[in-house]
């Protein structure tokens, strides 16, 4: 027996039913392997007594259906099970949209497990993770097991400089505060920084309490180590744009209706734009030139608006009324419409050429070769950046001088030299984040293509990342060989001038004249020894010759005295070095020679005088000096005593050396006295 309902839904007559077998029935409406578990079905209701749900899908000539089959035992009037009753419900929209739910849910599983992106969701305020999905590993370095199964794994694995910011962010959190963006930084399981977006989206009940918070997570950490490579790069540049010497300014031209340049603005200017012109920072950018200049037609307006026009560089040397300077000026343009002047200050070389006019060729061509040759060095020393200038300064091209190592930029001692003074510099700076930190000046000795060297003032600075790592170094050189012209002739001059007093005290007291030079040409000798530079061992030797000039204050009568001296005898000798610093303090020398007068009596375990100081308080010159000083004076006949012997001298510096007395210095001294170079034949 069969319900009408069969034919209306499925189209199938109850009479074509009639005489059929259950088999012959359920092979004509789906596959042979479904068959026999159907039938089966029905026996074990049949044979159990128990029913049977089933779902089934049914092929027919309307279509593909799904039924929910509910069978059930039929039992006799005395108990027996005698056949079996079947309920059969259409469920094909059902199981429809079903299928097509999970083939939804299927794809966006899918799409969130191939993204980069990891999407998650924390219950509040427990901190526990309700998902989150596969894609945690790529992003945190953990997967979504550990998040499931570890409470408050984000705070285990936060980097430590985030710890304040959690704690903010966790209050407002719990408090309903839901900021759209979270950036923080984490350490992984291998150790690794990975900078982390987070963003947001709180989940509130009815009463407007939040319960959860999900979102999604990103790794970020290749974005942030451009955007640190970038902010390297610009405050690079931006470093050596703002040391420059020359004033550097960019412009833009404003044109009228018909596109004629009418005027310009300026948009940025440097530091030596100021200082150069008298003008703020403030007051330059955003005016116009005619206004900030106070003039009706802004100045040279034909060739700036001709280089922003063609982008065709232009250097030109004018007087320019509005900072009554004279100008070397290089125009550039970086865009269409805008120009760029780069200019130096040149008025004390015109108006020395207009003095000088027997030399106005040579200066001239001086001034058009001259010019700051600006470069930057990785820290392994290989040039990254040379400006074109080095042709002028070199006589090198950009690319073979960017091709030289630093060590064939210098001669030996000035490589040296700076190898030194980078190292100091690297090591007073590390670990700083200031750019300002590992500045030098050095002068050194520069090498040129024809196989001549040039003396260039280098400003030198160190650059640093944020973690006061040295990234390389920044530096602008420029031509002083006239300067060290002038600097070796006021040397010789001041030379000349102790020799002078040297040979004046003599007229009134020859032992100590003789003293100062002998004690000079040691001196020397021991600093060039040591390594000292040319004009650190001239300064040396200029003060040691006149180390003794306080002695000028001492009676004659005692400086001339035979045999012992008196002790208030003593005391006024023991004066000498304050007399002599405080006649050449004011001076104007160039070196420590009011330092080395004053304190050449000074010795390293402080027993010295006249203020007992020692270490690290006294400088080489005068360690240098103390040595030599009471070397030749034992070893040199006084009125109040005759010399010393060879042994004596020697038996004195080996017992003070390292206690009185600096023990290289000693080692010199005792070498050249051994050698019989002591004291150097001349000065």
């Amino acid at each position: 027996m069969a319900s009408p309902a069969l034919e209306k839904r499925y189209g199938i007559r109850v009479t074509d039913l009639a005489g059929k077998s259950l088999r012959q029935i359920m092979t004509q409406v789906m596959p042979e392997a479904e068959v026999e578990q159907r039938v089966g079905g029905v026996l074990r209701v049949l044979e159990s007594s128990e029913c049977l749900f089933d779902l089934c899908p049914v092929h027919l000539p309307a279509g593909r259906f799904f039924c929910e089959v509910f069978l059930s035992p039929r039992r006799d009037r005395s108990g027996v099970v005698s056949g079996v009753v079947g309920l059969v419900r259409d469920v094909t929209d059902v199981e429809q949209a079903r299928n097509a739910l999970w083939e939804s849910e299927r794809r966006y599983i899918e799409l969130i497990q191939g993204v980069g992106e990891a999407f998650y969701r924390m219950s509040l305020p427990d901190g526990r993770y309700e998902c989150f999905s596969a894609s945690a590993e790529t992003v945190f370095g953990y997967g979504s097991e550990d998040f499931l199964t570890r409470p408050m794994l984000i705070r285990e694995i936060l980097h430590p400089d985030y710890e304040s910011y959690f704690q903010e962010k966790w209050s407002e959190l719990v408090g309903g505060i839901v900021a759209p963006t979270y950036e923080y930084k984490i350490v992984d399981h291998q150790g690794n920084e990975r900078w982390i977006v987070q963003s947001n989206r709180g989940v509130f009940d009815r009463a407007g309490r939040i319960v959860a918070i999900e979102g999604i997570c990103r790794d970020a950490t290749r974005q942030k180590l451009a955007e640190e490579a970038l902010r390297e790069s610009e405050e690079r540049y931006r470093s050596l744009y703002s040391t420059m010497n020359e004033g550097v300014a960019l412009h833009e031209m404003l044109y009228d209706a018909e596109q004629r340049a009418v005027d310009y603005v300026i948009l940025d200017v440097n530091p030596a734009y100021e200082r150069i012109l008298g003008l703020k920072r403030e007051q330059a950018i955003g005016s116009r030139a005619s206004e900030l200049y106070g003039v009706d037609k802004p100045p040279y307006m034909g060739i700036f608006a001709a280089t922003a026009a063609s982008g065709k560089p232009a250097r030109f040397e004018t007087y320019f009324a509005f900072a009554a300077k004279h100008f070397s000026v290089s125009v550039f343009s970086p865009g269409r419409g805008k120009f760029a002047t780069v200019f130096s200050d040149i008025t004390r070389r015109v108006e020395a050429l207009e003095a000088l006019e027997e030399n106005e060729r040579r200066y001239r061509l001086l001034a058009e070769n001259v010019s700051d040759v600006i470069w930057t060095m990785a820290p392994d020393l290989r040039y990254t950046y040379v400006s074109p200038s080095v042709t002028t300064a070199r006589g090198y091209s950009v690319e073979e001088a960017a091709a030289q190592s630093f060590e064939t930029t210098l001669t030996p001692a000035s490589f040296r030299r700076a190898m030194q003074e980078l190292e100091e510099a690297n090591t007073a700076g590390a670990g700083r984040r200031d750019e300002a930190q590992g500045v030098r000046m050095l002068e050194l000795e520069v090498t040129r293509k024809d196989g001549s060297t040039v003396w260039m003032e280098h400003n030198v600075s160190a650059l640093y990342d944020s973690d006061g790592q040295v990234t390389g170094y920044l530096g602008v050189s420029r031509d002083i060989s006239e300067r060290k012209r002038g600097e070796e002739e006021l040397q010789r001059a001041f030379v000349n001038l102790a020799e002078t007093v040297s040979r004046a005290l003599e007229l009134r007291d020859p032992y100590t004249a003789d003293h100062q030079r002998r004690v000079a040409s040691v001196a020397a000798e021991v600093g060039r020894r040591m390594g000292m530079d040319p004009d650190r061992v001239r300064g040396l030797q200029i003060g040691a010759l006149l180390h003794d000039i306080g002695k000028i204050a001492v009676p004659e009568g005692i400086l001339g005295k035979p045999g012992a001296l008196l002790e208030q005898e003593w005391r006024l000798i023991r004066v000498h070095p304050v007399r002599g610093y405080e006649i050449l303090k004011d001076a104007g020398l160039p070196w420590p020679a009011a330092d080395m007068a004053l304190h050449h009596h000074e010795r390293l375990d402080g027993s010295g005088y006249p203020d007992g100081i020692g270490g690290e308080e006294l400088s080489l010159e005068v360690r240098i000096l103390a040595v030599c000083d009471v070397a030749e004076a034992m070893l040199s006949h006084r009125p109040y005593r005759p010399a010393r012997s060879t042994q004596e001298v020697l038996a004195e510096l080996d017992c003070g050396r390292g206690t009185k007395y600096d023990p290289l210095v000693v080692d010199i001294v005792v070498g050249m006295i051994e050698g019989g170079g002591f004291p150097p034949d001349s000065l």
